[in-house]
Parts: structure tokens; sequence; C-alpha cells
């Protein structure tokens, strides 16, 4: 399932040292709790394949199990910049609720930092590391489970340029 691969905790500053044994034991059950909460952000990345079919798709899970909490979602890429000669990495997405309802949609992933909630590294020579907003404020209501998403690159000779996808969702 998305996020059980790769979870971001916030970091926490150990001084026990500094603290009376009261002060201690107060800063062992504040972590413990913290660690057993769930974590408010979740992100998989999935290497592309050598044995890539034309059906083949990046697939992940994602559990929304929370029917009142929004949840926001990002896809991210790493990429050859100087074998991708497009402006935009067209996907199709594909989406199915825990109930079996489908959703699929085309998008145009814009490759050029053209706004401020797309986050762009380069991660030597021509690698590029690019991610972009999904979905924003998803309530998943009645339908609470995993969800499974689809992410499949329209155009197949771009695939040999792409090292891979991921897919990230937080709590709002």
């Amino acid at each position: 399932a998305l996020g059980l691969h790769h979870v971001e905790c916030p970091f926490v500053e150990h001084r026990v040292l500094c603290f009376r044994l009261d002060g201690i034991l107060f800063l062992l059950l504040a972590l413990t709790a913290a660690a057993c909460s769930k974590p408010a952000d979740r992100f998989e990345f999935i290497y592309t394949p050598k044995s890539w079919q034309d059906s083949s798709a990046f697939n992940f899970d994602i559990t929304l199990d929370e029917p009142e909490t929004s949840y926001s979602t990002r896809i991210a890429c790493r990429y050859n910049m100087s074998t991708i000669n497009s402006a935009c990495i067209p996907v199709l997405i594909s989406v199915t609720s825990p109930s079996g309802e489908i959703f699929m949609e085309s998008v145009d992933l814009p490759l050029a930092q053209c706004d401020s909630m797309i986050r762009t590294r380069k991660s030597g020579g021509p690698v590029m590391d690019i991610d972009w907003p999904y979905r924003d404020r998803i309530i998943p209501a009645a339908d609470t489970g995993i969800w499974h998403v689809a992410i499949r690159p329209v155009r197949k000779a771009m695939v040999q340029s792409i090292y891979g996808m991921g897919f990230s969702y937080k709590r709002n």
C-alpha cells in the first residue's frame, strides 16, 4: 500500500540529558505517542521496469481511511532531460475506489516549472526530478479504504526516458 514504503516523520531532537527523571518519562511518553500516530504524509516511487509493455502502468495503492478528512495528492517523475523533446508528459490516470468505481482522465504533466506548486530538482547530469500537484481536498466520504491509482504514459517512446514515477498523498 502507498505509504507503507516510505513515511515522512517529523524530526525529534533528543536532549535527554537536559531533563530530570520526570522530564525523561514525559519525553518517552510523548515520543511513544508520536510514533503510534498515523503519519500525515505518504510517498511511493516505482522505477520503470526493463520489461515495460504497452499496457504497463505505474501502480500505486493509497489508503484513505478517514471519511471526513481531506487529502492532497502529488505525482512525481524522474526523467532524462536530454532525451525527452516535449513540453509535457501526457499520461492516462485511472483511479479505482474501494467500492470498484473507476475514474479516468488524461493529464499533461508540464516539464517546465510554470507554476509555484511544481517542484523541480536537477539530480546530476541530464537527470531531472519533478513533482506536480494532482488533486487537492479529496474527501473519501463513505468510500474509505484502499484506492488503486494507475499512471500510464501515453507516448510509448517517452517511457525509455522516464526512470520512474511516484505518487504521494497527505492529510490536510
